[in-house]
């Protein structure tokens, strides 16, 4: 199962628990995968959003991934880290949910490459 279709899955299980719950039609979820490698720096997970409510992190690959509240995640910069996943894509790879936190969010392994599911939830 490619990282499409697990976000466009954690998409419509998140746009079904706002409509049961009588959520408001301005709240907006939106999901994407990002492949996260051993780049210098990082790579940009999600860009700062004046709008957001909040963000959940899932690792779907089978690397750990330091997660940086801000744009320069490194070995010695990060806020969090998000542990393999047992299995590509097998659903038990670690998650976070950020709230309240409106700046962007970087990631980096230490070698090699994983997914990361990252969905947001923002006000319109």
């Amino acid at each position: 199962m490619e990282v499409q279709t697990i976000a466009n899955g954690l998409l419509e299980n998140i746009k079904d628990i706002l409509n049961a719950g009588g959520a408001q039609s301005s709240v907006v979820p939106t999901s994407t995968p990002v492949t996260v490698d051993d780049t210098e720096g990082g790579t940009s997970l999600i860009a700062a959003n004046p709008d957001r409510l909040s963000v959940t992190l899932q690792n779907v690959g089978i690397v750990p991934c330091l997660i940086c509240l801000g744009d320069d995640a490194s070995d010695s910069n990060y806020s969090a880290v998000l542990a393999a996943d047992t299995d590509i894509r097998a659903g038990k790879g670690g998650v976070i949910e950020i709230r309240d936190y409106l700046g962007s969010i970087s990631g980096i392994t230490e070698a090699d490459s994983t997914d990361i599911a990252v969905t947001e939830i923002t006000k319109t």
